[in-house]
């Protein structure tokens, strides 16, 4: 080695010693903390995340995950329709109903559900991952002092903290009480009561992480949506059988959630189809006679080939009958949910149904004819001897003498 290079060399030993007697790790560090945010230090106290904002949105992410698999049992398990009318309203107002609470999902004992859905689930998150999918969007860990992730039994004590003390149960205005306090202690750094024998780290402030929750928000918005009107379809969909039929027909009945605006005559049960009187006739189609609404028989005759319902037809006729004929538009109504919203490849297509619906509703003891979701809609009436009542709106016999009196009402759906 040369003078020179060991002139070079002593020169960088002397500086590097000058620059570690500058280094001044204390200040360093607390310039770091006034500068992002994240942390406070207070002598050997463990670092505290403030950032109340993004914890309060976390946790609204994580709430809504609850509320959604409230949601999506309800809907896809018990084909139960969450919003009520708002879904024969359309997309936007499902949205509406879910968000403002129109809604058996925003209801109280939905809230009740979801808030036992989560003292459970997020728990089993903290202790397995030491995060939930809110706190890992936003970059947030819940850890023991010591570092590690916390027990089930820890984690659900905090668990239940956080609900009482820091959402209030979600019980209005209580949880607007303490989601205004539990904001003022964060922001000063105070320790949440929540947060006994454990503590929160932050891995950045990254503006992208707000993307990340919008994202998160429409996603779970998207995913309620779909299971909405999901639920409004019939049970049994696509090629079904002359059974699955029926069994469409009466679950319109009982469930109430397909959003026909049906205004029953008499109770809803009396609708019901017996699919134990169900009989094959001559010509192999299925046969119900159901009593309608004026005590008279309607027959309900159902067509399969190979296997598949192909044709619904609903029949009645009299000759010389002294009887009052019901405008059956309930029945016509039932069986065209029963049918063809079974066929449905567009399942957020409402307008097409209730066009359907309203074209029965105008067009009672009046002929008519369309074609909606690959299947040919006819509905043929003539009578002679009959007059409709003004005041029941139903067809009553004439009585004329030496004058045979005929009513023949026919309403097929085709595939």
């Amino acid at each position: 080695m040369t003078i020179k290079e060991i002139e070079q060399l002593e020169n960088i030993k002397r500086a590097d010693a000058h620059q570690y007697e500058r280094l001044d790790v204390e200040h360093d560090l607390e310039m770091f903390n006034q500068s992002s945010g994240l942390v406070e230090i207070k002598g050997n106290i463990l670092p505290k995340v403030q950032a109340p904002w993004r914890r309060f949105f976390a946790r609204g992410i994580d709430f809504c995950m609850y509320r959604l698999l409230f949601i999506l049992v309800l809907s896809f398990g018990m084909g139960i329709n969450v919003v009520g009318e708002a879904a024969n309203q359309g997309i936007l107002a499902v949205v509406a109903a879910l968000m403002v609470g129109n809604a058996v999902a925003s209801a109280i004992p939905a809230r009740l559900v979801s808030l036992v859905l989560m003292l459970f689930i997020e728990p089993l998150l903290l202790s397995n991952c030491a995060t939930t999918l809110g706190k890992y969007i936003f970059g947030i860990k819940v850890l023991r002092e010591d570092g590690k992730r916390l027990t089930y039994r820890e984690a659900f004590i905090r668990t239940r903290k956080v609900i009482w003390h820091g959402e209030g149960a979600y019980i209005v205005p209580f949880s607007w009480y303490r989601n205004y306090k539990s904001y003022f202690s964060c922001k000063e750094g105070d320790e949440l009561l929540w947060e006994e024998n454990n503590y929160i780290t932050m891995k950045d402030e990254h503006a992208v992480r707000w993307l990340g929750a919008v994202l998160a928000y429409a996603l779970f918005a998207a995913i309620a949506v779909v299971a909405v009107f999901w639920s409004i379809l019939p049970p049994n969909k696509g090629d079904i059988t002359a059974v699955e039929f029926v069994e469409n027909y009466n679950q319109a009945i009982l469930v109430e959630n397909y959003n026909h605006n049906i205004q029953y005559e008499n109770t809803p049960e009396s609708y019901l189809l017996d699919i134990d009187t169900m009989t094959q006739n001559e010509s192999g189609a299925w046969c119900i006679e159901h009593l309608d609404e004026e005590g008279n028989i309607l027959t309900f005759e159902l067509t399969e080939e190979n296997g598949v319902l192909m044709d619904v037809t609903l029949k009645q006729e009299f000759i010389d009958s002294q009887l009052v004929v019901a405008d059956h538009e309930e029945e016509m109504t039932l069986a065209s949910v029963a049918y063809i919203n079974a066929q449905k490849s567009n399942i957020f297509d409402m307008q097409t149904m209730r066009e359907l619906y309203y074209l029965i509703y105008k067009n009672t003891y009046q002929n008519f004819t369309c074609k909606i979701f690959g299947t040919s809609v006819e509905c043929v009436v003539t009578y002679d001897g009959y007059t409709i009542s003004e005041r029941f709106g139903t067809i009553v016999e004439e009585i004329i003498l030496e004058k045979e009196s005929e009513f023949h009402f026919r309403f097929s759906i085709t595939k």
